[in-house]
């Protein structure tokens, strides 16, 4: 597989484990009514927040192995961005790719 095509399955693969995580999520929320302030609403939400994190940590386990996530966690901290990672502090943290 040449390289464009890796990229792009990649980038396919974080977006639908992405939207999986997040909607089911979601769905489930509103779906029993809970709030997403307390208890399992709140574990929900969260889940769906962070899907996009998680979805990033899992492509690359899937890719690099532990010792690849071990690697790439610490670039996300903001105090700790090289050049090759840019990290944006919105709500959470969502790491990307520079140049």
């Amino acid at each position: 597989m040449n390289r464009t095509r890796s990229g792009d399955s990649r980038t396919v693969a974080f977006f639908v484990i992405a939207y999986l995580i997040s909607w089911a999520a979601w769905i489930t929320l509103f779906a029993r009514h809970l709030s997403h302030l307390v208890g399992l609403g709140m574990w929900l939400y969260l889940l769906a927040v962070l899907a996009p994190h998680a979805s990033v940590v899992f492509n690359t386990a899937m890719e690099a192995g532990s010792a690849g996530v071990r690697g790439f966690l610490p670039d996300c901290h903001p105090a700790r961005a090289t050049s090759r990672v840019r990290c944006y502090d919105l709500h959470t943290t969502n790491c990307v790719s520079g140049p």
